[in-house]
């Protein structure tokens, strides 16, 4: 038993006063500190606690002086202990981490700073503890959103107060061409291609710095001096009490959605144009657009038909059929072409010219299906009239061709 242990309390108190230690002043400075403090002797007994240790760990300054270190950790979180104490004992200061076990059952993850320490000739370890649960968590919540944030496909740029630049992810890099070395520090306006920029980074500053969001497409420019449409949303970032501390930003390139919208703003125009019915349906084959031709045709508003499988105006006998047919064909990715009878609002029918075709992106796959629809009325009753004026033509002529065989036999017999 060392001599620290044979000594009672009163003994204890005695032999640092005696030794010029000012307990007074060192208990104000223990307690006073937010920081658990714990004396322990060389076989892991507690000796000196603080009233932080009581409040981390959950036991009364008494019962934490019956107890030993591996009473505060379950077995799996004695490895620090395990590990280091007879290193520490032996002169080598250290900082561990381990979850502390709560008379209460829970767990608290904790930074220990530990050394040595000699009071009377006998060592003890001095241990300095703090719950860093919170910032355990804070910390891989940020490394989480820093791997998502770097990972993203959109360009992210984060700025301090004076909106130099302090954090680029990988998409930025790839997008601009520049590395995160070579823009940090620098404010953001570099890329900016558009003629006004001063007046657009002016009001992206004072918007931000008011605490609202700024969004807007602009023109930006790459390290190699092309430049491209840009969709740009930067956004104040707040603490925990209200106050701005940083802002951030993200960057699409839109030139392709730019193409798209501008191809897409044309065919509206021709297909809203064209005399031709054109409809658009979904996978589903529920119509999600028409022209004024199809109203027209049909006598259908857009409401009316929106939403709705286009089998409603099939006027064949076999209809459902012809809608299986349809559907099988352009589902594979090939088109229908044939005539069928349409039927009206009114309910007239009409014969139809019918092509039905699938709709693919870039990379192939079907999104939406189409088809036209015209009325071949006309063209009927002109191939109807057509096909009767051949008829009547053939008719005179093999009567024509009986008159003459008639004469000619008619004359021989005279003859």
């Amino acid at each position: 038993m060392s001599q620290w242990e044979q000594m009672t309390k009163t003994q204890l108190i005695n032999e640092l006063e005696a030794r010029g230690i000012w307990l007074e002043r060192l208990g104000a400075i223990v307690d006073g500190s937010r920081d658990a403090v714990f004396i322990s002797d060389e076989d892991a007994r507690f000796m000196l606690v603080n009233s932080a240790a009581c409040e981390l760990t959950g036991y009364s300054e008494d019962e934490l002086l019956e107890m030993r270190i591996p009473d505060l950790h379950d077995e799996e979180d004695l490895h620090a202990y395990n590990d280091y104490h007879a290193e520490i004992m032996d002169g080598q200061d250290a900082m561990t981490e381990a979850d502390i076990l709560r008379k209460d059952g829970t767990k608290v993850t904790t930074e220990f700073s530990n050394r040595r320490i000699v009071i009377a000739g006998t060592l003890f370890m001095h241990t300095v503890a703090r719950d860093i649960t919170e910032r355990k968590r804070t910390a891989e919540a940020l490394r989480l959103m820093s791997v998502i944030t770097y990972q993203v496909s959109d360009a992210v740029v984060a700025t301090d107060l004076d909106f130099k630049i302090t954090f680029v992810n990988r998409a930025f890099e790839d997008l601009y061409g520049y590395t995160g070395t070579e823009v940090l520090g620098r404010v953001p306006d570099f890329l900016n291609a558009d003629a006004d920029t001063p007046r657009i980074q002016e009001d992206l500053f004072k918007t931000v710095s008011g605490g609202r969001e700024w969004r807007r497409e602009l023109r930006n420019k790459r390290k190699d001096g092309s430049t491209f449409p840009c969709e740009l949303t930067v956004v104040p970032l707040f603490d925990d009490d209200g106050q701005i501390f940083a802002y951030a930003g993200s960057q699409r390139d839109i030139t392709e959605r730019k193409r798209t919208e501008e191809q897409l703003r044309l065919l509206s125009v021709i297909t809203l144009q064209v005399s031709d019915s054109v409809i658009a349906t979904d996978l589903d084959f529920k119509i999600i657009f028409m022209n004024e031709a199809f109203e027209e045709l049909y006598g259908y508003s857009s409401s009316e038909a929106l939403g709705r499988t286009p089998e409603f105006v099939n006027a064949e006998p076999m209809a459902p059929g012809i809608q299986k047919e349809i559907y099988e064909t352009v589902s594979s990715g090939r088109e229908w072409r044939n005539e069928v009878l349409n039927r009206r609002k009114d309910g007239s029918t009409f014969p139809c010219e019918v092509s039905v075709f699938p709709l693919a992106d870039e990379e192939g796959r079907i999104f939406a299906y189409a088809g036209t629809q015209r009325d071949i009325s006309q063209r009927k009753r002109s191939e109807e009239e057509r096909e009767g004026i051949i008829a009547q033509l053939r008719a005179a002529l093999r009567r024509t061709e009986e008159l003459h065989a008639e004469e000619s036999g008619g004359g021989t017999a005279d003859d």
